[in-house]
């Protein structure tokens, strides 16, 4: 049923956002710009719910047995460096550093795309709970593991905000979804990728200091021959 509905209200989204983008590109011009505004607004709505109609999706397959991953050998260092990158406007815009700490190579057995969203999740959410500070993305490779962290030096969180994080549609504490939004499916997806791969995803948090998301997934016995 979620799956029907996210597929028929995407649809419609799609027109709105694209009249949307239309109108932003008309109104830039001198005489309209004060309405530009406005229809930034309708855009960024109509790209907030296409968003929370993909969360719903991939949490409808996921629950479903519907979502097939491809596990294979993956260089995750380089999946980190990638996402560095993708995400450095965003770490950039609360004035942010962003650190890559990873030299060399180090496989593991994931499906590629779906570590990479799990990635970028991380660090969208590091970056959004962060100001003036620095995000650090990391990999160790322990006891035929390979580690993946992200780490933020944002507020924090208590102990009982940690533990509800992975809920869907739940956030840290109400001051969080009224001050950042978001619908609270990120991280339970997140979560259930990391296990449908064979790895898991924990978090430290210390309020005042900042918070460490650990991604621990198999690794591979060797790289893909050439």
């Amino acid at each position: 049923m979620a799956v029907w509905l996210a597929h028929e209200l995407r649809t419609p989204l799609n027109c709105v956002l694209g009249y949307a983008e239309l109108l932003c590109d008309q109104l830039e011009a001198p005489e309209v710009s004060p309405l530009l505004a406005d229809a930034l607004r309708v855009r960024d709505l109509a790209l907030h719910q296409l968003a929370l109609l993909e969360d719903v999706l991939d949490l409808a397959r996921l629950e479903h047995g519907g979502m097939r991953l491809r596990i294979e050998p993956v260089e995750a260092i380089g999946v980190l460096k990638g996402v560095a990158e993708a995400a450095l406007p965003l770490v950039r815009s609360g004035g942010n550093r962003i650190l890559l700490l990873a030299e060399g190579e180090a496989w593991t057995l994931a499906d590629e795309t779906r570590l990479r969203q799990v990635l970028l999740n991380l660090v969208g959410n590091a970056a959004k709970f962060t100001r003036d500070g620095l995000v650090t993305l990391g990999a160790s490779a322990v006891n035929g593991s390979v580690r993946l962290h992200v780490r933020d030096t944002g507020g924090g969180m208590t102990s009982e905000e940690a533990a509800r994080v992975f809920v869907p549609f739940q956030q840290a504490n109400a001051a969080v979804a009224a001050t950042h939004g978001g619908t609270g499916l990120g991280l339970a997806i997140s979560k259930e990728l990391c296990e449908r791969m064979g790895g898991a995803i924990a978090l430290e948090s210390t309020v005042g200091e900042g918070t460490t998301f650990t991604v621990t997934l198999p690794a591979a016995r060797m790289a893909p021959a050439a």
